[in-house]
C-alpha cells in the first residue's frame, strides 16, 4: 500500500507520459494530456488534502490532552488590517473539555464542558453562562477531533512558506450550505504533521485566523483547570442574561464536570 497518495500520482504521472510519448503523435497528445490533467488534478487534490487531515486527526487523537499558545486575528470584511488581536493559552483534553485563556488584550477565560460553556472577565468580575449547542459545530473542535472531513471537502492544495519554512495550505469548502463558515484554510506542518494555522472566512466574509505556537502535551490536566474563579464575590449571568445564584452555577458545574468524555 502508497502511504503517500503524492508518490502514487507521481508514478502515475510518469508512467502515463511514458505511453503517451510512445504511442501517441503530438495532437493526439498534447489532446490527451489535457484530458488527463483535468480529470486527475482534482482528484489528487483531494486524495492528498484528506490524506494529510487523516494525519492530522491521527496525531491529536495521540496527542491530546495537549496545550499550545496562540495568537487570534479578526478581520471585518474586506478589511486587510485585523480589528481585533489577542493571546493566549489553548489546553485542549477532548471535543467537550476545552480551555482558552486569552493574556492580551484583556485577561479572559473560556471554557467548554460536556453541559456547560463560560467565560470569565476579571475585569467586570463576571461569569457568563453560554449556550454549549453553538459550539457544537466549532472549528477548533473539528480540526482537533475528527469533524473536518466529514463536514468539509478539499478544494484546493498549496505549498506556502511561513517563517522560512514550508507548509501545505489546505483549503476546504463545507458539504451542506447552512455551514456557518463559508471556507477554511488550514496550514499544516507535513512532517510532524501538526497545525500551524486555521484561517476561517464566515458567511458574511469575516475572517478569524488562529496561530498555534509551543504544541506539547500534557500528562494529566488537573479539574481546577475547568474551574470558575471565587464564585462569592463573582456576578453569574445565564443565557438568558439573568443573574443567577452561585450555589445554581456551581450545581451546573458539578453535573458537567463528572462527565470525562464526549461525542463531538
Amino acid at each position: 500500500m502508497v502511504s503517500n497518495p503524492d508518490r502514487f500520482f507521481y508514478h502515475l504521472r510518469k508512467t502515463t507520459e511514458i505511453h503517451l510519448n510512445k504511442y501517441c503523435t503530438t495532437p493526439t497528445l498534447l489532446a490527451l494530456f489535457a484530458i488527463w490533467s483535468f480529470c486527475l488534478f482534482p482528484s489528487r487534490t483531494y486524495a492528498i488534502g484528506e490524506w494529510l487531515l487523516n494525519r492530522l486527526e491521527n496525531h491529536y487523537r495521540k496527542l491530546r490532552p495537549f496545550e499550545a499558545t496562540f495568537i487570534q486575528e479578526i478581520y471585518a470584511p474586506q478589511s486587510l488590517v485585523p480589528s481585533t488581536t489577542a493571546s493566549g493559552k489553548f489546553i485542549f483534553v477532548n471535543p467537550c473539555h476545552i480551555k482558552w485563556r486569552y493574556d492580551e488584550p484583556e485577561k479572559q477565560i473560556f471554557v467548554i464542558l460536556p453541559a456547560l460553556a463560560w467565560v470569565y472577565a476579571p475585569e467586570d468580575n463576571q461569569v457568563q453562562i453560554l449556550d454549549t449547542t453553538r459550539f457544537e459545530k466549532s472549528i477548533i473542535v473539528r480540526a482537533f477531533s475528527d469533524g473536518i472531513i466529514k463536514t468539509f471537502f478539499v478544494t484546493s492544495l498549496q505549498t506556502v512558506r511561513e517563517d522560512k519554512n514550508l507548509y501545505k495550505a489546505v483549503v476546504l469548502k463545507p458539504r451542506k450550505a447552512e455551514e456557518e463558515v463559508q471556507e477554511i484554510t488550514m496550514v499544516v506542518n507535513e512532517q510532524i504533521p501538526k497545525i500551524a494555522k486555521i484561517i476561517t472566512i464566515d458567511i458574511v466574509g469575516r475572517k478569524n485566523i488562529l496561530i498555534f505556537d509551543k504544541e506539547k502535551p500534557l500528562k494529566k490536566v488537573p479539574s481546577s483547570e475547568f474551574a470558575p474563579p471565587n464564585l462569592k464575590s463573582v456576578t453569574v449571568i445565564d443565557v438568558s442574561g439573568n443573574i443567577v445564584s452561585a450555589e445554581s452555577f456551581e450545581n451546573l458545574l458539578k453535573n458537567s464536570m463528572k462527565k470525562e468524555s464526549c461525542n463531538p
